[in-house]
């Protein structure tokens, strides 16, 4: 195992040029990999892929203005163990494996995961958008924006205390605190557990069922959306919490609901 550090010395933002990193060596199975003040400020860093056999871990400092990717192009293919990206560039895109991702980038910057399975997820500030790559576990501690596209399997735990998350994926369980909203949108569904918390809003604007509720004093369930028929089940409803049970054209089936119960 060794240390890489990105320079941009080639001056032509090729991940795969030697002469782009100290040492003049290009990152293999093993290595941990940096993106810090040292690296010159590309637009991108490109030509990510050619790596799919090799595991790196990846630490991009806030002192790194480049970008990582571009849009149009394949993420990076390593397996990766632990991703930190904290660059201060407004682009990162990751493919394939990662055990941990630790997102803390600004507020205009994302954060792309376009393959692979993500076994942990923690978003601190700024975007993240799951295209192709399946997340298991998310935690948005202070992300603005999180965005769960179709392309990747169902999640088992997501908990968001701030921001909006946006999943068109299906959960187990769903922790929404004070002041976060979670949309879903077309066959989302919540499994298991669907906690809403006081400031916490759950904007259902999908056809698929929410499983066992509790909407706590000052939390928000509402549906959105265009005209469609779902089921919540099992659910509680906290005296001080909010559902709305109707909107035009939205057909709402409760089961076993206990309503307005003493906090």
């Amino acid at each position: 195992m060794a240390t890489r550090i990105w320079t941009g010395g080639a001056g032509n933002g090729d991940w795969n040029d030697t002469g782009n990193w100290q040492g003049g060596v290009v990152p293999t199975n093993g290595d941990d990999v940096y993106f810090d003040e040292r690296g010159a400020a590309n637009n991108a860093v490109t030509n990510l892929t050619g790596h799919t056999g090799d595991t790196i871990n990846l630490y991009v400092s806030k002192g790194f203005q480049g970008n990582i990717g571009q849009q149009g192009e394949a993420g990076l293919d390593y397996q990766v163990t632990t991703a930190r990206i904290a660059g201060s560039g407004t682009l990162y895109k990751l493919g394939h494996t990662t055990a941990t991702l630790r997102v803390q980038v600004g507020r205009g910057t994302t954060v792309y995961a376009t393959a692979g399975t993500y076994t942990t997820v923690e978003v601190s500030s700024g975007n993240f958008t799951a295209t192709g790559a399946t997340v298991t576990t998310l935690r948005n501690i202070g992300g603005q924006k999180i965005e769960l596209q179709s392309g990747g399997s169902a999640g088992t735990t997501l908990t968001t205390a701030s921001g909006v998350v946006e999943t068109a994926r299906s959960w187990a369980t769903v922790n929404i605190k004070g002041g976060a909203t979670v949309r879903t949108s077309s066959a989302a569904a919540v499994t298991t557990k669907a906690n809403i918390e006081k400031g916490g809003t759950l904007q259902h604007n999908s056809s698929g069922t929410v499983t066992n509720m509790e909407v706590f004093p000052g939390g928000l369930f509402t549906p959105k959306g265009a005209p469609r028929n779902f089921t919540v089940t099992d659910y509680t409803q906290w005296e001080g919490g909010d559902v709305i049970e109707r909107e035009p054209g939205i057909a709402i089936t409760f089961t076993n609901p206990n309503l307005d119960r003493p906090p």
